[in-house]
């Protein structure tokens, strides 16, 4: 199930000042546009609560905009007038939108937001109520990379593919516990998405309750798309074609790992997959309890090419040709949503999921109602976060002039780290993962990815002029969805 995040963080921005200027809408600028045209390279422009005018564009800043209090009390409103925000002018991972509600965008590409060549980072915000001929809630095309964290897409509606999300040709955004849901494609494919010719990631993401006129009621994969979803809820979508949960075709190559695909319907068949003269590689995931009209419930597979599935729960995969090793087609006793009965949380029986992922798979977050960790050889399918303790950071050598090197600990091996300070105090603000310690407004260092022992670390040039200030830092472990300890410091 998606838990909504509130970030404390602002991603991937730069260290290389210590001082900053943050404007504010309306105190400085009567408008968000005429804010943005009016900052500079590493300005923040804080937004105050209520429903702003849109359409603006970023027009390549290096900036982060962000809302003063969150989606809940700040949205840009389109109006129906165009694209409510554009990405079209090679922004970076410097650029980054945080906190908004986006709403009422009406466009040809992308109702909510567009993306074209630019990679910019989108934070806490809400796509909802937005439409587009393509892509009702956000479009990303020609080697668009923009990176959703935390972001909602939900009651968007595209007239021909990608209700919530498209991603067209050469794009490869990535969506990081994000929530796809309630999403309509009424004449076209992918309800929550549709991926043509382009290379999206989805991490933690929920793809759920979307509807689809044709195929692919959660996902639809064309036309040489390689789309990869790992720990992801994939559940009660529909799709008046095949492929209620998922659909690849025309070269497509869909990559599953560690995800639940549940209680979809397609009119035709495949209601969990549809694979046409496509590829699909399935790994340590949950297909069951989906539906089609006179198809197979599972899979269907007309002419794919190369299919590979592995330590897998597939519901009719007994003595199908891709059923590989460490394939099962067992009811896997779902309990409180999507995790799995267990003997260890008072259950009678364990899932049959319980302990039979790939052996060698590196446990992490849970399959238990009880929030405890998976431990020992993985379990099948999604895993929810679990109550583990948190990553543990260290400064060193915070002195003017000087290089200081931040390290965190004790993070999920390969996952993605992120750190951030705040000179203006240690909080405590709330979120989901605990009490984060930093005053707003914060800056970000680059995201790293951790080594295979768990450890991230940065060095930062800690300007000359520094000498006596204070600073506080705290880390987000993203593998996992946990807070590190806050450290305050003073430079040297």
């Amino acid at each position: 199930m998606f838990r909504p995040l509130i970030l404390a963080f602002l991603l991937f921005g730069s260290p290389a000042s210590w001082a900053q200027t943050t404007w504010f809408v309306p105190d400085d600028f009567a408008t968000i546009q005429s804010a943005i045209d009016g900052s500079s390279s590493g300005d923040t422009v804080v937004v105050r609560d209520g429903n702003w005018p849109g359409i603006i564009s970023f027009n390549g800043k290096r900036i982060t905009l962000k809302s003063e209090n969150g989606p809940a009390v700040t949205s840009i409103d389109g109006g129906g007038a165009g694209t409510v925000v554009t990405f079209a002018n090679n922004e970076t991972h410097g650029s980054v939108l945080e906190g908004f509600t986006v709403l009422n965008g009406a466009a040809s590409k992308g109702g909510g937001a567009y993306f074209s060549a630019a990679s910019p980072v989108v934070v806490d915000c809400v796509f909802r109520d937005n439409s587009a001929t393509y892509g009702g809630g956000v479009f990303a095309e020609s080697v668009a990379e923009p990176m959703f964290l935390a972001c909602s897409f939900v009651n968007n509606n595209s007239d021909l593919g990608g209700g919530g999300v498209r991603c067209d040709y050469w794009s490869e955004p990535e969506f990081v516990d994000c929530l796809i849901s309630d999403n309509l494609a009424s004449n076209g494919d992918g309800g929550g998405v549709y991926c043509v010719g382009s290379s999206p990631t989805f991490l933690g993401t929920e793809i759920s309750n979307n509807l689809a006129g044709g195929f692919g009621g959660g996902v639809s994969a064309v036309d040489y798309a390689f789309p990869i979803l790992t720990n992801c809820l994939v559940v009660r979508n529909a799709s008046a074609g095949s492929g209620g949960g998922l659909a690849c075709s025309y070269g497509a190559n869909l990559s599953v790992k560690r995800t639940t695909v549940a209680e979809n319907t397609a009119g035709n068949s495949g209601g969990g997959l549809w694979a046409y003269f496509s590829d699909f590689a399935m790994k340590d995931c949950i297909l069951w309890g989906n539906t089609a009209g006179p198809g197979l419930d599972g899979i269907d597979w007309p002419g794919a090419l190369n299919m590979t599935v592995s330590y897998s729960c597939i519901q009719e995969s007994q003595g199908q040709p891709w059923a590989g090793t460490g394939c099962i087609d067992a009811d896997p006793l779902f309990v409180g949503g999507h995790y799995l009965r267990q003997v260890a949380t008072g259950h009678l029986s364990d899932s049959p999921c319980v302990d039979a992922g790939v052996p060698t798979g590196p446990p992490s977050g849970t399959t238990r109602v009880d929030g405890g960790a998976d431990i020992g050889q993985p379990d099948m399918g999604y895993h929810y976060p679990a109550g583990l303790s948190g990553p543990v950071l260290t400064v060193t050598n915070a002195v003017a002039g000087q290089s200081a090197t931040i390290q965190v600990e004790s993070c999920t091996p390969g996952g993605l780290v992120i750190a951030a300070y705040s000179l203006r105090g240690g909080g405590p603000i709330n979120t989901p993962w605990g009490t984060g310690l930093l005053t707003p407004p914060y800056t970000s260092l680059p995201s790293i990815t951790a080594s295979g022992s768990g450890v991230a670390a940065w060095t930062v040039s800690v300007p000359s002029t520094a000498s006596g200030a204070q600073a506080w830092l705290q880390a987000l472990d993203f593998g996992a969805g946990f807070l590190s300890n806050g450290v305050a410091l003073t430079v040297q």
